[in-house]
């Protein structure tokens, strides 16, 4: 197998087959590369870093302590919190996607696909140098908002068309009661609608207006329920007839544990390849990280509704250069 290229031997590790066993957690050394590859079923972002930050941890023990209680059904938990302090709020979250079913046309069709990935990073301070352009030009908005902005920019130039609407994986422990928390995947979506030339602080604007409330919250449990009634579990991608791409990001880089990682000191180059899951056809899965102050972006994607020249160049523009308000000619 070449190990030079850790995106296509991620893919070749994780390619389906009687080779490959079912088993939550695996654990791959192909020199000089190390792949850990688990199922949800055990955790999220979360718990994956904190093992990440242990493996090169001088002292044993979590980067942020084990919540007192442990709960696990997170979603319940959260859901009966909600209902005790702010049940107005609850009710107007669900509002929304009642207004969905109603207006929801179309059919979904199973699909079937070979799940590619894209990887790209930046020279080693290119964090920095986009934080000085974000003080100046975008004052308090998140890198995250910035880098989805700068992708979705390149991918249009590129000749990728996005749909209007971008998901952010957002963490759900902010509704539960302070003493509880949980080492399982409770994330939802932010489901925010996006238009070029894709300004950085309308999109984060977007974000925040989308978490302030439950709607991230009502959306988990909405498809919790889908899951318990098409048990046992079918693992599918479904086909909406879009090709325009559904940009689902997913930053987990200021977590605690993500920023305790021990990088190597050496000359070499840092790297960092997240493969993530796909439930559409037309969906691209971006996983932003940091490495000190690198940017490792790595895309999850079909290839065969996705032309991966055009994608893998969409992230080396990306990361070649921080990047700048558009200016009107």
């Amino acid at each position: 197998m070449n190990c030079d290229d850790p995106a296509r031997t991620l893919e070749k590790l994780t390619a389906a087959g009687p080779q490959v066993p079912e088993v939550s957690l695996r654990i791959h050394i192909a020199d000089p590369w190390l792949f850990i590859v688990y199922d949800h079923g055990l955790g999220g972002w979360r718990l994956f870093a904190e093992i990440m930050a242990s493996v090169g941890a001088a002292e044993p023990g979590f980067a942020h302590p084990p919540p007192l209680v442990n709960c696990s059904n997170p979603g319940l938990r959260a859901t009966i919190h909600a209902v005790r302090t702010e049940p107005f709020q609850l009710l107007k979250a669900l509002n929304e996607p009642v207004r969905r079913l109603r207006r929801a046309g179309g059919t979904m069709t199973p699909f079937a696909g070979r799940v590619s990935v894209a990887y790209a990073r930046s020279g080693a301070d290119f964090l920095t140098r986009a934080r000085e352009v974000r003080d100046q030009y975008w004052p308090g908005v998140s890198t995250s908002a910035i880098i989805t902005s700068s992708f979705l920019r390149s991918l249009e130039s590129h000749g990728i068309t996005p749909e209007e609407q971008v998901s952010f994986m957002v963490d759900l422990n902010r509704h539960l009661p302070s003493d509880v928390g949980t080492l399982s995947n409770f994330v939802g979506t932010a489901l925010v609608s996006v238009s070029s030339p894709y300004d950085p602080a309308e999109i984060a604007a977007s974000i925040k207006d989308y978490t302030d409330g439950f709607r991230a919250l009502v959306g988990y449990g909405m498809g919790y329920a889908k899951q318990l009634a098409s048990r046992p579990a079918i693992k599918t991608a479904w086909n909406s007839g879009s090709s325009r791409a559904r940009v689902v990001v997913s930053d987990g880089s200021n977590l605690p544990a993500a920023q305790r990682i021990s990088w190597s000191t050496s000359t070499s180059p840092h790297v960092f390849v997240t493969k993530l899951p796909i439930g559409l056809a037309n969906q691209i899965s971006l996983a932003i990280n940091r490495v000190q102050s690198e940017l490792h972006l790595t895309a999850s994607y079909y290839d065969c509704m996705f032309d991966t020249a055009k994608l893998q160049a969409s992230l080396d523009s990306v990361v070649a250069a921080p990047p700048y308000p558009l200016v009107e000619k």
